[in-house]
C-alpha cells in the first residue's frame, strides 16, 4: 500500500474543503464541515475495521502525524489494538488513573485548557464598535464558569482531551445526578462538557461526554434521583408564620414562593409594572418564565390578600426587591439560617402545592385534580394554552387554591380551609 500520497503545499488548500484524503497506510487527512481538519487512522485487527484519531493538524503537521502514524501501524502489526492501549473513547476497557493521565504525554489541550479556550471564544466580549457580543450572556458566562471550577477542573481538568473516557464522565455526572436539584445541574454539565470537547479538533465523534455515550448510565442515575426536597403542607404552615415575623427582603421573597408556587427566578425578577392590584392579577412576562417545548409563556398569577400584604404598598414601576436580596444565594442563605438546608428548597414549594390540593381532594375539590395542579404550577403542554389565560374557568380555581392556601397558612389553628369548585 502506498505511503505519503499527500503533497505537503497542498495540506492548505485541503484543510479548507470537508472531506477525508488518503495519505495511504490508513492515514487520513478528515476536514470536517466547520473547518477542522484532523488526522485518523484506519486500522484493521481481529476482523473489525476501526477509525482512531490522532491529533488536530493545527498541532500536528504531516511530518508529526506521518511519524506517529507509523508507531500506531507498529502496534497493530503486533496485535496490539492502539485505541485500547491509549485509553479508548469508550472507556469500556481498564485506563490509567488520572493521575497517570495527567502525566501522559499528548497532543491535545488539557480539558481545563480547552474550556477556557473555548468560554473566551464563544463568551461576551467587546467587538470593534465596542458592543457585547457572544454566544450567551455575562451571567450565564459566570455559572458555566462556577460549574466548571466546582465540578469539572477538579475531576479532569488536568487530563488531556484525548485521554477522556466515558468512565471519567459518569464519575464525574453521577454524584450530581442523584443529589438533590441535580439532575438539572447535571444536564448543564454535561452539555457544557461535550461542547468544550467538540470545539478541540480531532476528538473522535460522538464524545465521550455526549448524551449518545452516557445516555444508558444517567437514565439509570436518574431513576433514583433525589426530587427537591419539600416539605409538607402542615410544616410549611410552621415556618411561614416564622418567615411572617421576619422583617428581611429574602423572608418575604420566600413568602411570596410559599403563597404562589412560582419558580425562583419569576420571584426574583418581579416588577412593580408587572402587578396589578385592582385586578388582583401578577403577570410574569415570558421573557421571564421557564422555557419549554411548548414555548415560552406569560404565567398569570393571582393575587391574594396576604401576597399584597408581603409586597406592600404599589411603588408604580421598578424592581419589587433590592438588588441585594436578588439572587439565588441569599435566598439559599436564608433557608440555611432556618436550619432548613437539605430539607426545603424553593422549587420543593411546588410539590407542597401539590400535596395541599391532593389532600383536600375530599373537601369540595372534586375531581380534576391533576389537570388543576397543572394550571396552578403553569406546567405548559401543547394544545392546553387556553387553561392559562385570566378568563378561563381554571384561572378562577387557581385563584381560589391559593387563596385557601394563604387562608391556611395565616389561621392561627391547623385546620384546612375547604376548597370551592369552579
Amino acid at each position: 500500500m502506498p505511503l505519503n500520497k499527500l503533497r505537503k503545499d497542498t495540506i492548505e488548500s485541503l484543510a479548507r474543503n470537508p472531506g477525508r484524503y488518503s495519505d495511504g497506510g490508513g492515514l487520513f487527512l478528515q476536514v470536517a464541515k466547520r473547518g477542522q481538519a484532523s488526522w485518523v487512522y484506519q486500522f484493521c485487527l481481529r476482523g473489525k475495521v476501526r477509525w482512531m484519531s490522532i491529533g488536530p493538524l493545527s498541532v500536528l503537521n504531516i511530518d508529526k502525524a506521518r511519524k506517529l502514524h507509523q508507531e500506531l501501524r507498529a502496534q497493530v502489526w503486533s496485535g496490539v489494538d492502539p485505541i485500547e492501549a491509549r485509553g479508548g473513547r469508550w472507556g469500556s476497557h481498564k485506563v490509567g488513573s488520572p493521575e497517570q493521565r495527567r502525566e501522559t504525554k499528548s497532543n491535545y489541550p488539557t480539558f481545563e485548557k480547552a474550556a477556557e479556550d473555548h468560554l473566551k471564544a464563544k463568551g461576551p466580549r467587546l467587538n470593534d464598535k465596542g458592543e457585547t457580543v457572544g454566544d450567551w450572556g455575562v451571567a450565564q458566562d459566570r455559572d458555566h464558569r462556577a460549574r466548571l471550577k466546582k465540578f469539572a477542573y477538579p475531576a479532569i481538568g488536568n487530563i488531556p482531551c484525548d485521554q477522556l473516557t466515558r468512565t471519567d464522565f459518569v464519575k464525574l455526572l453521577t454524584p450530581i445526578w442523584a443529589g438533590i436539584n441535580g439532575n438539572n445541574t447535571g444536564v448543564k454539565v454535561r452539555s457544557l462538557c461535550e461542547r468544550i470537547l467538540n470545539s478541540v479538533e480531532g476528538i473522535e465523534q460522538p464524545c465521550v461526554a455526549s448524551w449518545k455515550v452516557l445516555e444508558s448510565q444517567l437514565i439509570a442515575t436518574s431513576a433514583e434521583v433525589k426530587q427537591h426536597a419539600y416539605l409538607s403542607p402542615a410544616d410549611s404552615r410552621v415556618i411561614y408564620q416564622k418567615l411572617a415575623a421576619d422583617p428581611r427582603q429574602q423572608a418575604k421573597m420566600v413568602r411570596m414562593i410559599m403563597l404562589t408556587a412560582v419558580r425562583r427566578e419569576e420571584v426574583l425578577t418581579m416588577r412593580w409594572q408587572d402587578i396589578d392590584y385592582e385586578t388582583g392579577v401578577w403577570t410574569v412576562p415570558a421573557e421571564f418564565t421557564k422555557k419549554t417545548k411548548a414555548g415560552q409563556f406569560p404565567n398569570y398569577v393571582p393575587i391574594t390578600s396576604e401576597m399584597r400584604a408581603v409586597l406592600g404598598e404599589h411603588k408604580g414601576s421598578g424592581n419589587v426587591w433590592v438588588n441585594g436580596a436578588r439572587s439565588p444565594q441569599s435566598l439559599l442563605n436564608l433557608i440555611t439560617d432556618y436550619e432548613l438546608k437539605g430539607s426545603m428548597t424553593n422549587h420543593g414549594n411546588r410539590s407542597t402545592l401539590s400535596d395541599f390540593i391532593t389532600e383536600n381532594l375530599g373537601r369540595g375539590l372534586g375531581r380534576g385534580e391533576d389537570k388543576l395542579i397543572d394550571v396552578c404550577l403553569s406546567h405548559r403542554k401543547k394544545g392546553v394554552d387556553i387553561h392559562y389565560g385570566v378568563n378561563s374557568p381554571y384561572f378562577k380555581q387557581r385563584r381560589e387554591v391559593l387563596q385557601a392556601l394563604a387562608d391556611y397558612y395565616t389561621a392561627p389553628d391547623a385546620e384546612v380551609i375547604p376548597l370551592k369548585t369552579a
